[in-house]
């Protein structure tokens, strides 16, 4: 993967489209940072899973669904349907999906290019600005992990760890964002709820509600009713996918509960005091996954204990270096087209 394809890539206006090109470029960058130090998960193997589940929430493309099927146990189908496709147009739901999408863009316009010109020569030295300077840190210990195999694993980590500090800090405010944007009023909601409800009505029931108070008042009861259901459904779903990480397998990580893989034995024991003195900073119980789930994604601390787990769990698992998309699905993305699902 070339520099002048990721800003290629980066150019894409297409939020839905730049998203999957995004998670294919990780891939492949992934691959290839993976023959340079092999046999272990690199910082692009997670962001290629972290960028697909991502595409979720920018296409919103379950959401729906999820929605009828939360609602369906209160409410007719003829109802849950309707509301569904209603909530698409709320402006919150567009204002968290870009959300997203800008913190996809974010991250990838910024690290991708570093890596694509470590891979291009990995003893040229990049230049980075002070705010980089977890950047600068974690490429020189992946230099110092290639040339020191008995503390190689420990130096990786160090690594992939100072480059998700840097990209969570320059993501916090996109995470907040989308989260906040997806906690719909139900005051925002109440008004098509009524409008779906009445329209399930005969005329004649309709025209009893126009002239009877104590009708009218029963309808709106409802509809508030059915609009405080969906705004806490709509807050859920919203929640789940951002809390959520699908890995091959297909192995599906709930970020808000704790990690149950051990580490792996070059991970045990700590003795580099660069990673212990971050570990130490980062992740309250640093021998262990206890209490690693993040109860709260838009808290930075619960989000990089959870990041610091998963990135040491993981380093050894040779499945996270699976395409996430069919040979199919990268043809279509080379021609610019959207692929057949799922994504």
């Amino acid at each position: 993967m070339t520099l002048s394809e990721i800003e290629s890539i980066a150019a894409l206006r297409d939020p839905v489209l730049r998203n999957l090109r995004i998670t294919h470029c990780y891939a492949e960058l992934s691959n290839s940072f993976a023959a340079y130090l092999p046999n272990a998960a690199n910082w692009c193997t997670y962001a290629t899973w972290a960028s697909r589940q991502a595409g979720r929430s920018i296409r919103a493309e379950d959401l729906a669904r999820a929605l009828e099927r939360r609602l369906r146990a209160t409410q007719p189908e003829i109802v849950t349907r309707e509301i569904a496709r209603q909530v698409l147009r709320l402006p919150g739901i567009r204002r968290s999906s870009e959300a997203v999408a800008r913190g996809n863009l974010k991250v990838f316009a910024e690290i991708a290019p570093a890596f694509a010109r470590f891979l291009e020569n990995a003893d040229a030295p990049q230049s980075f600005s002070e705010e980089q300077k977890l950047l600068a840190e974690a490429f020189e210990n992946y230099r110092r992990a290639k040339a020191s195999p008995a503390v190689s694993a420990q130096l990786q980590l160090l690594a992939n760890l100072q480059i998700g500090l840097h990209e969570q800090r320059r993501l916090q405010p996109d995470i907040q964002e989308a989260l906040d944007e997806a906690a719909i009023p139900p005051d925002l909601i109440e008004n098509e709820a009524y409008g779906i409800l009445t329209a399930q009505l005969s005329w004649t029931t309709r025209l009893w509600s126009w002239l009877s108070p104590l009708q009218e008042r029963v309808l709106r009861t409802a509809a508030h009713a059915l609009a405080t259901e969906t705004a806490r459904a709509i807050r859920a779903i919203a929640t789940e996918h951002l809390m959520t990480l699908e890995f091959p397998g297909p192995r599906t990580i709930r970020l808000g509960s704790d990690l149950t893989q051990s580490f792996p034995a070059s991970l045990t024991q700590i003795t580099e005091a660069a990673l212990a003195t971050l570990l130490s900073e980062i992740d309250p119980t640093p021998n262990a996954t206890l209490d690693s789930g993040a109860h709260d994604w838009a808290s930075f601390p619960d989000r990089m204990h959870f990041i610091t787990d998963l990135f040491r769990c993981g380093h050894e698992d040779a499945t996270l270096l699976t395409p996430p998309y069919t040979a199919a699905q990268i043809e279509a993305l080379r021609q610019g087209r959207l692929p057949p699902p799922p994504l």
